[in-house]
């Protein structure tokens, strides 16, 4: 096929849009992020510094208490109109208390540390829970990105087919019903294409939210990664589920504190001890006037004055005798505030050990369906080959092949599926015996290692050519006196779609796309056509071009 033009549009635009598209997000640095930016994350540790402060005020209640008092008056009293008093009073002292005795204040000493242990394993749940999101729609962008290109190719094989419905139509080789069969099937696939893209952008935004950072592109799966049974039996893991679960561990530690609490609300009944010391010095001065009743001499003030300083020791001795009723209420309280943190463990673990073992069990048959998914996608790769010279000797028809071709790209989606749900059934279990960490990132990070543009492979055929022609090559071959204008795109798919939607109105519009990983520059490609003449193939190319849409190589074959 002959290139008659190629007009390449914004250059400066296309070299922005690959630097921007070059970048590519690894799992642990999405990790990172989310330990750094995640909105939900930062809360758990403010609130368990909170509560840390919180469980701290218990130390407050046994630690001596000083406190320091001063008084400085003065003043004046006038009793009648011949006598008038001025005064003038200064008190400084120190007092000192120290618990001996409180049984209540004690316990609840105690209980702070066990309810700071509970708030770190909830606050380490917190961050496994982070943990197990980030994966989760990290590797659902993957899978959008690999059954979009599913969808790139079926959308292209039910093209292909509806062309070669409508000629063998023509030739009776076909019946109406099976070319709007056809038809339906293709109209299907643009639905299903429209479908894949919407979840890849939900699933950017989703991860974008998470780690509160703009996501372009993901790693895809490694060629080499092969899922596997987990290693190990099911008592043992459930074994560490009981023990190890970060949940389970700290609702024994509020388990644990409840209880404490009936103890403390029954012993406060007991009598608390306190000592008391204080020190106390005044000092006071007064002026007394009176008249003297001799003339010329008026009133008379003679002052007088007081210095005193003590101290004093002691215990005080508190003891309750009748409240009420308020001991026995709040014990049946506590009591029944700790019954239902016990019995809500005791389902917490029975219901662990079931997810637990359902967790194992879903790994080994994952394994053993991909496994089988493999085996079935080797056998269609084989197939294609020999009906590609069955077709080629007339012995099988096109529509045969197209037909096998499918198969075998939705054996390759039901792998990507499977490889989906097996890396998040592994998350799960990891978090169920507690082991949810960074180890598992890291893990889980070179299962991804690598590029998820190259997880649907281009099948290579031989169609009535003697040289291999790739999958794309023989979907998109334009038939004898037809001619294509393709559109490679170098910048990003949305950009891609909003120039095919804006020229749906053009007459004689049929697009399809198929995402390239020939080359390193075009990530994505559309094909629009096919066109009888290569002047109506040229008044297409003119229309586009005078759209002005940047970052696209335009060109006619």
């Amino acid at each position: 096929m002959k290139i008659l033009s190629t007009l390449l549009l914004g250059v400066s635009c296309v070299s922005v849009a690959l630097s921007g598209q070059a970048s590519v997000t690894s799992l642990n640095t999405a990790y990172r992020l989310s330990l750094s930016n995640n909105y939900n994350y930062k809360e758990s540790y403010e609130q368990m510094r909170a509560e840390m402060e919180k469980a701290n005020r218990a130390i407050t209640d046994v630690l001596p208490h000083v406190a320091l008092t001063g008084t400085n008056v003065k003043g004046k009293y006038d009793f009648d109109s011949s006598a008038a008093t001025d005064v003038s009073y200064e008190s400084y002292g120190a007092t000192a208390t120290q618990t001996l005795f409180n049984f209540p204040e004690f316990i609840a000493l105690r209980l702070s540390s066990i309810a700071k242990a509970g708030l770190r394993y909830r606050y380490a749940a917190a961050r496994e829970h982070l943990t197990k999101t980030v994966v989760k729609r990290y590797t659902s962008v993957s899978l959008a990105e690999r059954l979009i290109q599913a969808a790139d190719v079926e959308l292209a094989l039910t093209k292909k087919a509806l062309i070669v419905s409508e000629k063998a139509y023509k030739l009776n080789e076909r019946t109406k019903d099976q070319v709007l069969e056809a038809k339906a099937n293709y109209r299907r696939a643009l639905s299903d294409h429209a479908q894949a893209i919407a979840m890849h952008e939900d699933a950017l935004d989703l991860l974008s939210a998470t780690l509160n950072q703009p996501i372009h592109r993901v790693n895809g799966f490694s060629a080499h990664f092969s899922p596997k049974a987990a290693r190990g039996s099911v008592r043992q893991l459930q074994l560490k589920a009981i023990f190890h679960n970060l949940g389970v561990q700290a609702l024994l530690q509020e388990v644990a504190v409840k209880h404490g609490a009936i103890a403390a609300v029954a012993t406060s009944r007991l009598p608390s001890v306190t000592a008391v010391a204080s020190y106390n010095k005044s000092n006071s001065q007064n002026m007394a006037g009176y008249n003297s009743g001799v003339p010329y001499v008026g009133n008379v003030s003679e002052p007088f004055s007081t210095h005193a300083h003590g101290y004093t020791t002691g215990v005080e001795i508190s003891m309750p005798v009748f409240e009420g009723g308020r001991i026995y209420t709040e014990t049946q309280h506590e009591e029944a505030r700790y019954s239902k943190s016990y019995y809500q463990l005791l389902d917490m673990r029975a219901l662990l050990q079931v997810k637990t073992k359902e967790d194992f069990l879903d790994l080994g048959i994952l394994a053993e369906r991909y496994e089988a998914n493999r085996l079935a996608a080797q056998s269609d790769r084989l197939a294609i080959k020999y009906m590609m010279q069955q077709v080629a000797l007339g012995q099988k028809t096109e529509m045969d092949l197209l037909q096998l071709i499918a198969e075998y790209y939705d054996e390759l989606r039901i792998m990507a599926k499977t490889q989906y749900d097996y890396v998040n059934t592994y998350v799960e279990l990891q978090e169920d015996i507690g082991v949810l960490n960074g180890k598992t990132i890291t893990t889980i990070a070179s299962w991804m290692s690598g590029s998820s543009q190259n997880a649907m492979p281009s099948y290579r055929v031989l169609y009535k050519s003697a040289k291999p022609l790739s999958l794309e090559s023989y979907l998109l071959q334009p038939q004898k006196g037809e001619h294509i204008v393709q559109l490679a795109s170098t910048t990003s798919r949305p950009e891609l779609f909003r120039l095919m939607l804006s020229c749906r109105n053009l007459p004689g519009l049929h697009y399809y796309s198929l995402g390239s990983a020939s080359s390193p520059t075009v990530l994505y490609r559309v094909y629009i056509g096919p066109y009888q003449t290569e002047r109506e193939a040229n008044i297409m190319l003119t229309s586009i071009k005078k759209k002005h849409h940047q970052g696209f190589t335009l060109q006619v074959e």
